[in-house]
């Protein structure tokens, strides 16, 4: 290939031609990329882009500050976070929690989300006298690093006795 621009040994245009804004420098036209979960990485891209969406084009999502947690759980449920206001997708990141030790009590963190428009427990996770004090994540408690949502609650609730839930989150909201 005679030009400037990069290509591989086997004149395959490099992988930065087709990165970046749809201009005439591009090899591949991507105004044209539909989204497709199991497409190329273009229609990847845009089924990402497109699961973010809302009322089309790519949702913005925007971090907020960091939210410190500090709540005494007994064995009424308490609400450790609360992402539901109307009409608004959350993503959580970085939660971070840890007890006070729980001796021969139990903490069950639970996540709730919607299921079919209904506020619903979907996972949880114990808190006991070996894994109090480490810092639990949301890969630890739930398997998963963000959690998206239009709704998205943690609460706690001990099996006896009182104790303190502390720790740190994180949460964008989309605009």
């Amino acid at each position: 290939m005679g030009d400037s621009k990069a290509s591989t040994s086997s004149g395959v245009p490099a992988v930065s031609e087709n990165i970046g804004t749809n201009d005439p420098d591009n090899v591949a036209d991507s105004s044209a990329v539909v989204a497709n979960p199991d497409g190329s990485i273009y229609e990847r891209l845009e089924y990402i882009q497109a699961s973010l969406s809302i009322s089309g084009g790519p949702a913005n999502l925007v971090l907020q500050p960091d939210v410190p947690i500090s709540q005494v759980v007994g064995v009424s449920e308490a609400t450790l976070i609360d992402l539901s206001a109307g009409s608004t997708r959350y993503a959580l990141q970085s939660l971070r929690l840890k007890s006070t030790n729980p001796s021969s009590n139990k903490i069950t963190i639970r996540l709730y989300k919607l299921i079919n428009d209904v506020e619903a427990i979907v996972d949880e996770f114990e808190i006991d006298s070996i894994n109090y004090d480490h810092e639990n994540s949301l890969a630890d408690m739930f398997g998963l690093s963000q959690i998206f949502g239009d709704l998205i609650k943690v609460k706690a609730i001990a099996d006896g006795g009182t104790h303190t839930i502390t720790g740190q989150y994180s949460h964008a909201k989309a605009i």
